[in-house]
């Protein structure tokens, strides 16, 4: 299985220092203990700069060294439902402040947009932003009746423009609701993912993990830590697998036209 793991600090948890302690020094140091996997991690600038003003300046350099070694790769967060002009001006800030704070050499190649705008307008700015995949929710494009493709990379309006990528709302829920102690347990959810080339991503904002218990991290780190489950970075999915589906807006069960 091949799985692609999404943390997204946000500021949805509201307490930075519980925060701090609870979310993002687990979340780095659980990283730091398995070099040799990858994850994605969403952020906002504003919650870099509030650390380093409380001296938690450990966690920038974590980052920084993370992504330097391709382990991690960032994304940024799309803040609520803006007018383009708006929205492609305070992405360009987030780009640049998180630039300024974790270095040049940072990979930042996507974004984070749960908010209801229609992707498909903004596919341009999205690539003069310099983006190359955005995370959604399935329903924003897909509607609610298609399955996703579990092996395809999905093209998002025009061929090798920008990818996009769904969480899956099952595995993600898996991780934070403690019913499933192991890795194996974990892998037996999804039986069909397991014998073929196929890949899994979950998403975990720092509210969620917030209020997890020693579970959901004890699950984390045998996820992790298992041979048999392969961690990526998202943009590494789009090398793994070579399959790729268009997604055209005038072809899709839209939400509006579904309901």
């Amino acid at each position: 299985m091949n799985w692609g793991n999404v943390f997204v600090w946000d500021g949805s948890g509201e307490d930075l220092d519980a925060c701090l302690e609870a979310v993002y020094k687990p979340t780095l140091r659980l990283l730091q203990a398995f070099r040799m996997r990858q994850a994605t991690i969403g952020i906002r600038a504003q919650i870099l700069q509030d650390l380093a003003r409380r001296k938690a300046r450990w966690v920038l350099s974590s980052l920084r060294d993370l992504s330097v070694l391709h382990q991690v790769e960032l994304a940024l967060v799309q803040d609520g439902d803006l007018p383009r002009e708006v929205l492609e001006k305070s992405l360009r800030e987030e780009r640049d402040a998180l630039r300024e704070a974790l270095g040049a050499d940072a990979i930042l190649r996507g974004l984070y947009a749960p908010a209801e705008q229609d992707p498909f307008e903004l596919v341009d700015m999205y690539r003069a932003l310099g983006l190359r995949w955005v995370l959604l929710k399935r329903e924003q494009v897909l509607g609610p009746f298609v399955d996703l493709l579990d092996d395809t990379i999905y093209e998002l309006g025009a061929p090798g423009k920008v990818y996009a990528y769904f969480p899956e709302e099952l595995s993600s829920r898996l991780f934070l609701e403690g019913q499933v102690p192991t890795s194996r347990q974990f892998r037996d959810h999804f039986p069909t993912k397991r014998d073929r080339k196929c890949y899994l991503i979950t998403l975990l904002r720092e509210a969620d993990l917030l209020g997890a218990t020693r579970q959901t991290w004890d699950l984390l780190e045998d996820v992790y830590s298992d041979p048999s489950i392969r961690s990526w970075r998202l943009s590494t999915l789009e090398e793994l697998f070579t399959k790729r589906k268009l997604l055209d807006s005038s072809a899709l069960p839209r939400l509006e036209a579904a309901g």
